[in-house]
């Protein structure tokens, strides 16, 4: 029976390309919730303001080669594989064999290097990265036609900011938990692609901004639940969810 290898992949490298499996994944500070606390003089307890943030997670790998680690190519595989992290700037995407349904965005911040009891060469290492709080679901990722009438079904806890590709112009409506929310789309060139999450609307690299209105006020999002679409004079609507937990 084949022993399992573990690994994970940053930026779409794994860490079995530099002939190197994890054996340990760790999230050594859970992402916390930004609230605030208001004392009000006369008055016992505090007021929580909560502001619809969560803090970074730090996560960490222990590493050590597939091969013999005691190998003398162990310490060059080590060093390949901290040039290609140390290489990467801001945010990349990181996923593993531990949780392959998900993926994080994370920054590479360090390392430790693990040594062998009776010896001085290095058999492993220790990788830290600052993730942000999400973690993704890949299901998220896949775009799906939602017929006008249609709903998609949010199953987890936290509110997800899709996004929209809407063929033609006219009108599309999210509507959930959290009321109404409508896009007016004037102008298009077949599509418009509105990013929930930036709140942008554009096509490729042009913007679109200008081609819609929001009679609310706001962007639509996906609530945990059901969530039902409806559009009109619009021919078609793809939606990439962006489920996530934390």
């Amino acid at each position: 029976m084949m022993q399992r290898i573990d690994y994970f992949v940053y930026d779409g490298v794994s860490s079995v390309d530099f002939g190197m499996r994890t054996y340990g994944l760790r999230v050594l500070t859970a992402p916390k919730p930004d609230i605030s606390e208001i004392v009000i003089p006369g008055r016992n307890g505090v007021l929580h303001q909560y502001n619809d943030r969560f803090g970074d997670a730090t996560v960490s790998y222990s590493v050590v080669a597939i091969e013999d680690a005691l190998s003398s190519n162990v310490p060059l595989k080590v060093t390949d594989m901290i040039d290609y992290l140390i290489s990467k700037k801001g945010y990349c995407r990181l996923e593993d064999s531990f949780r392959p349904e998900e993926y994080r965005m994370a920054v590479y911040k360090g390392s430790d290097r693990m040594k062998a009891t009776m010896h001085e060469e290095a058999v492993g290492i220790v990788l830290t990265f600052s993730a942000r709080p999400e973690r993704w679901l890949k299901d998220g990722e896949i775009r799906r036609e939602c017929k006008s009438g249609g709903a998609l079904f949010n199953p987890t806890q936290f509110t997800a900011k899709p996004l929209l590709r809407a063929y033609g112009t006219g009108t599309l409506t999210v509507s959930n938990s959290a009321g109404s929310t409508s896009v007016k789309i004037n102008s298009a060139n077949v599509y418009t692609d509105i990013d929930c999450e930036l709140q942008e609307a554009f096509k490729g690299a042009a913007n679109c901004n200008g081609n819609i209105q929001l009679p609310s006020g706001d962007f639509p999002n996906l609530t945990p639940g059901e969530n039902r679409f409806s559009y009109s004079g619009i021919s078609r609507l793809e939606v990439v969810p962006r489920w996530y937990k934390i």
